[in-house]
């Protein structure tokens, strides 16, 4: 069986910390672990172009030795960087930048939002080089880390694994997947849209809080957490304005999803007969991707404070509306951009959230309360680290009556171990499954 390929993007520039750092690589590779591979290893006579997309397409580790140079060379920055990347989105390949020699790579926006090695970002090869093979063994280890786990994409459900090793993703039996599609075939799944379904038309919130963050000289170092970003707006300008600019931008996307993709997340969903489909997003593709399949449908908003308390709903009793699976209702848990003030966007929005539908019972409509609880959850595009991710879990599915649930399904981004630390990958699957669990 071929080991995992590592390849390695660096400007020639920067050949002698290349060959350091393969020097490092290299104990991995004489070990059976990994094959490395390099421009420098292309044969005289063979096309640059082809062999590096080729190489690029088997790679499962992507090392970008980050220099000045390195972000300078026209050949990496038009050729190398938007193929890793666009593997890094579409199949997870796992892309590690090591910052070689002192440069600005925080100005470089893609770079800016990934987590460096070392985690200082401090170059590996300044300071007079007293620390470079220590910083160099630190990271092959962790490379070596990644290449032990197995590719495989996170699909929980809300049971306790039956097999008690660890490094085993639960997945479901062939009893179960009946079971799910027969549910789906009788209405009684209730689906849950997050971020990541979204994520190749709208900016993602780590992009959008750098962004706030810059424009509005965030002082803290946590510039990328939109709530806290948010809430430092609502604190600094007024407390609807996060909402509003949030509203604004998605109202300036163009861009829609293909709906006449089969594979598209919406209209997948949009084609199945269920009653109800609840989404943490503000946008409305949702309600798009029914009205393209020719389902009417409700969209409705959590009344969570009091600035929306008294929006009209379907579910009032004189509203005098019908709905199921012939004319679903589109849930927007935490708002939507049509009525920004019902958008939960900021930390004290967060908190309020919880607190409030803690003490209220009337929040949650009582027709989906019923579908949350009898019904099995099929939670789409979520990382967990995602706020609304937790938020729902903890707040929302936590308070439901436990006796009564159905297998709940969780359709999970593979946690990638380089943004880790130490932890390895069977350790964080491992936390997924009790995490869902409880």
């Amino acid at each position: 069986m071929s080991q995992p390929s590592i390849f390695i993007s660096y400007s020639q520039k920067d050949e002698a910390e290349k060959d350091k750092l393969l020097s490092h690589l290299g104990v991995l590779q004489r070990a059976g672990l990994i094959d490395l591979w390099s421009v420098d290893q292309i044969s005289a006579g063979t096309e640059t172009a082809q062999a590096i997309d080729q190489a690029i397409a088997r790679a499962k580790v992507a090392i970008l030795l980050i220099s000045a140079n390195f972000l300078t060379s026209d050949f990496i920055l038009n050729q190398e960087v938007p193929k890793l990347l666009k593997r890094r989105q579409s199949e997870g390949l796992v892309v590690f930048p090591i910052i070689a020699t002192a440069c600005a790579w925080r100005m470089v926006d893609w770079l800016a939002e990934m987590q460096v090695r070392p985690k200082s970002g401090k170059p590996v090869y300044g300071d007079g080089g007293s620390h470079i093979d220590e910083d160099l063994t630190a990271i092959a280890e962790e490379v070596a880390q990644i290449v032990r786990q197995p590719d495989q994409a996170v699909v929980s459900s809300g049971r306790q694994p039956d097999s008690a090793d660890s490094s085993s993703i639960q997945t479901l039996d062939d009893r179960d997947w009946n079971s799910l599609l027969y549910r789906i075939k009788a209405g009684q799944c209730t689906p849950f849209l997050g971020p990541e379904v979204t994520r190749e038309i709208i900016t993602p919130d780590r992009e959008v809080a750098r962004s706030w963050a810059i424009e509005h000289a965030y002082p803290l170092a946590d510039r990328y957490d939109l709530p806290k970003v948010a809430q430092f707006l609502a604190v600094r300008r007024d407390p609807a304005f996060p909402a509003d600019e949030f509203a604004r931008s998605l109202a300036a996307i163009k861009l829609r999803p293909n709906y006449t993709d089969p594979d598209e997340p919406h209209s997948f969903f949009a084609k199945l007969p269920l009653p109800f489909y609840i989404t943490t997003n503000y946008d409305d593709f949702m309600m798009q991707a029914l009205s393209h399949h020719t389902r009417g449908s409700h969209r409705e908003v959590c009344r969570w404070n009091r600035y929306v308390k008294d929006q009209p709903s379907v579910f009032d009793s004189d509203s005098g509306a019908s709905f199921g699976p012939t004319n679903p209702v589109v849930y927007h848990l935490f708002g939507h951009t049509g009525l920004p003030e019902s958008m939960v966007l900021t930390e004290d929005d967060y908190l309020d959230f919880l607190v409030n539908i803690s003490r209220n019972s009337t929040i949650i409509p009582r027709q989906l309360e019923k579908a949350l609880v009898q019904t099995s959850l099929l939670f789409v595009g979520y990382e967990l680290s995602d706020i609304r991710f937790r938020i729902l879990f903890r707040g929302l599915i936590a308070s439901l009556q436990r006796g009564l649930r159905r297998t709940s399904i969780a359709v999970q981004i593979r946690p990638q171990p380089p943004q880790s630390g130490n932890i390895m990958e069977a350790q964080i699957r491992e936390y997924l499954e009790e995490y869902l669990a409880k």
